[in-house]
């Protein structure tokens, strides 16, 4: 599965890709009961040697909630892969009712997708209209965004589904112009709290912090929307201006490491 080049495989490694860093072992663990019509029905079905379509709606749902739960863990920290993925399922019975569980461990990490995409490319003599269209399109709204730092409304739907880290220094750049402006709805702002947050952790957070300075108030506040808690960051800030950094202790993150907490 491949979405906004985020692969989730349930190999040990990417065809035509690097795995530049192992950042961690991620866990999911989802349970989910059957109610007694659920389990009448089952047995009805596998009465008369059918398929339980009750019960394979209810193994669709934990998968696709384990799934997501794997990859929202994986994002948090900064990972644009997770291989080796591989699920368990049970079934847990008792006192005349029934749960499933699944259970799910595998690994995030950073991968290069430059030299898949370079290969996929001169692999294909043909590319479809849609997919023409699109690279268009975003190379538009790249330009035009770049050029004048203006968000559109009519750019923002294409570029939640297809972040882009091209425009990353013109979007903090219009966030810090406009935070304390009148000039725009702040429809404009809650869009870059959360299109921010779809880009890599790993180059957004040093990014965002490397403006601190520029505008504390502005960027304090973009921090914390988007969870950019750093410690290494928030260190070197300490260096430079202790008390410029104070403001940030309290921000927060999705999922904390263990150095964090150190």
């Amino acid at each position: 599965m491949m979405k906004n080049n985020f692969i989730i495989t349930v190999t040990n490694n990417i065809e035509s890709c690097t795995i530049e860093r192992y950042i961690s072992t991620i866990c999911s663990n989802i349970v989910i009961g059957t109610n007694i019509f659920s389990d009448i029905s089952a047995s009805i079905t596998d009465f008369f040697g059918g398929m339980s379509a009750t019960y394979k709606k209810k193994l669709e749902l934990i998968y696709n909630s384990a799934k997501k739960e794997l990859y929202e863990k994986a994002q948090s920290l900064g990972a644009n892969a997770i291989i080796g993925f591989k699920m368990d399922f049970d079934e847990i019975s008792g006192k005349s009712k029934s749960m499933f569980m699944v259970s799910v461990s595998r690994t995030a990490c950073y991968v290069n997708y430059k030299d898949k995409i370079m290969n996929v490319k001169a692999e294909n003599a043909t590319v479809s209209k849609e997919t023409l269209y699109k690279e268009m399109k975003k190379r538009a709204i790249i330009s035009e965004i770049n050029k004048n730092s203006e968000i559109r409304s009519s750019f923002k739907d294409f570029l939640l589904e297809n972040p882009q880290v091209e425009i990353l220094d013109s979007i903090i750049n219009y966030y810090i112009r406009n935070y304390i402006s009148n000039e725009i709805e702040n429809s404009t702002l809650e869009f870059i709290e959360k299109y921010i947050p779809l880009l890599p952790k790993e180059i957004v957070t040093s990014k965002v912090y490397g403006y601190y300075e520029e505008n504390k108030n502005a960027i304090k506040n973009l921090i914390k929307k988007c969870n950019l808690f750093s410690p290494d960051e928030i260190y070197k800030l300490c260096k430079d201006n202790y008390h410029l950094a104070l403001d940030l202790f309290t921000t927060d993150k999705e999922l904390y490491l263990m150095e964090d907490i150190i």
